[in-house]
């Protein structure tokens, strides 16, 4: 990963009571659960620990980490030839 390079990975927010909390001493803390399929990318996450990140999140409301949606994308890829 080069210096500001985005990581982009696939996760959810964890369904735990606990996954969104808000500190006494201000601030927020959001726990996030990353599939054993998007393992890479969070391995970069290491990288990142105690700095200053933008973050930015999105719904994948097309599935792109799913199985499904890879399946998908190989159909289509079959008919394209």
């Amino acid at each position: 990963m080069f210096m500001n390079e985005p990581i982009t990975f696939i996760g959810t927010i964890a369904p735990l009571q606990t996954a969104i909390t808000i500190s006494s001493e201000g601030g927020w803390r959001v726990k996030i659960d990353i599939p054993a399929n998007q393992e890479g990318a969070a391995l970069e996450l290491l990288t990142m620990r105690e700095k200053r990140l933008r973050i930015t999140i999105e719904e994948d409301i097309e599935g792109i980490g799913s199985e499904r949606s890879k399946a998908v994308n190989r159909r289509s890829a079959k008919e394209r030839i």
